[in-house]
């Protein structure tokens, strides 16, 4: 009995036939026909006509049997590809200039357009879409035949207003236009020039000069040197500012020493006078001249307070009549507090420390500075100086330095970065 042959020709072999040949048909079967049918690209080549694809009874190489056909050649206009009526898949690959139609003879099959691809079924009569759902995908590009909707995420627009907002006037409906403020635009097409746009009611912007009810001014100009102020609850002006609004009422440019001088209802610019002292008025000082204030009477100390920049001589510090302590029992950086001082390391901190001396281009003690030292616990302390240098008396030798239990240095800055140390129990 003959070989029979399914609707992809692939050989059915009869019982008893092909003795000592059947595994050559069956590799044939497996290794061409159903192969090319799951996973094999053919070229299918027009020439300016429709191509006819056909199968014969035959388990050797056939084009139509191609699970992928790949379309080259010229098209010259839209064309037809002919496939068997048989139900199968196809990967079909436009790469002609023209749409071509993947049909059976007596379908309408489906149009796939120049520089596509589609994925095809036969279902034995006609050609289909394999499908038409996909849960999720991503495209690189996207062609749509049609405006796309609203209600499926596009615009249902195919032109648009030039220089238009789209907006949703309905929930199904996109428009293209002037926005408006029911939409969170202005409803303005066009503008004051240096105006501002306001809400001149609930729904309705407006665009003019800012008033003072929207959070403007409400003017339009200005004073020269002027500033703005409001005189009422609702309104603002511009010139020269008021006391009644912080201000001072004065426009007038002050000569050299004039003081502002309340006169009980704003101020007025006035002269310093006084009797037994010379008034000397200078561009941006006064200086008072007597012979009676300090001249050979002491300077007495404040009852409270701190007198601070008071001289000896005009250029050198007064200084403590005792030696503040200041009790450290962490790691200390020096301050300009600590000038004149004794920097204490106590016995209830049994921990050894580090002292640092900042640099002068962080804290710049005056020539003549004394940062004092002492140690009462059994933990050395560290005296160590930042980026400027440390000489250590009578040796001369630099950086930071060991002071011991009961021992105690003084450290003296001689020039903008260096300081002389010296003491008992420092090494």
């Amino acid at each position: 009995m003959p070989s029979t042959y399914t609707p992809l020709k692939v050989e059915l072999i009869a019982n008893g036939e092909q003795s000592g040949t059947w595994g050559t048909t069956t590799n044939t079967n497996l290794g061409t026909a159903l192969e090319e049918a799951l996973v094999n690209t053919a070229l299918v080549t027009f020439s300016s006509a429709d191509v006819t694809l056909t199968l014969i009874d035959s388990n050797a190489t056939q084009t139509a049997r191609n699970m992928r056909l790949n379309l080259l050649g010229t098209s010259g206009g839209a064309r037809n590809l002919i496939v068997p009526a048989i139900q199968k898949n196809y990967l079909v690959v436009n790469n002609l200039a023209d749409t071509v139609t993947v049909k059976t003879s007596a379908g309408t099959g489906i149009a796939i357009p120049a520089g596509n691809t589609g994925f095809l079924y036969g279902d034995g009569t006609n050609v289909l879409q394999a499908f038409d759902f996909l849960p999720t995908a991503k495209f690189n590009s996207l062609t749509l035949t049609s405006p796309l909707p609203a209600t499926s995420g596009g615009t249902g627009l195919a032109s648009y207003s030039a220089n238009g907002a789209l907006f949703s006037p309905t929930s199904t409906t996109i428009t293209s236009g002037t926005l408006p403020t029911t939409a969170g635009g202005t409803g303005l097409t066009s503008f004051t020039s240096g105006g501002a746009v306001y809400a001149a009611s609930t729904s309705t912007l407006t665009t003019g000069t800012l008033p003072a009810t929207a959070g403007g001014t409400g003017l339009a100009t200005y004073t020269a040197n002027g500033a703005l102020y409001s005189p009422t609850t609702t309104t603002i002006a511009s010139g020269t500012l008021p006391y009644t609004a912080g201000g001072t009422g004065v426009a007038t440019a002050p000569t050299n020493g004039q003081l502002l001088i309340g006169n009980g209802s704003g101020y007025t610019l006035a002269n310093l006078v006084g009797v037994g002292i010379t008034v000397t008025n200078g561009a941006g000082n006064i200086t008072l001249t007597t012979t009676g204030l300090f001249a050979g009477g002491p300077l007495g100390t404040p009852s409270s307070g701190t007198l601070t920049n008071c001289t000896i001589d005009g250029t050198n510090f007064a200084g403590f009549r005792n030696v503040p302590v200041n009790s450290q029992s962490t790691a200390y950086t020096a301050t300009i507090d600590d000038s004149g001082k004794i920097i204490f390391h106590p016995s209830t901190d049994a921990n050894a420390r580090t002292y640092t001396i900042p640099a002068n281009g962080t804290v710049a003690y005056p020539l003549g500075t004394v940062l004092s030292f002492a140690n009462y616990t059994s933990q050395v302390v560290t005296i160590a100086i930042t980026s400027d240098t440390m000489y250590l008396a009578g040796v001369g030798t630099t950086g930071s330095r060991s002071l011991a239990q009961w021992g105690m240095a003084t450290a003296i800055k001689l020039t903008t970065t260096t300081w002389l140390i010296s003491g008992t129990g420092l090494t």
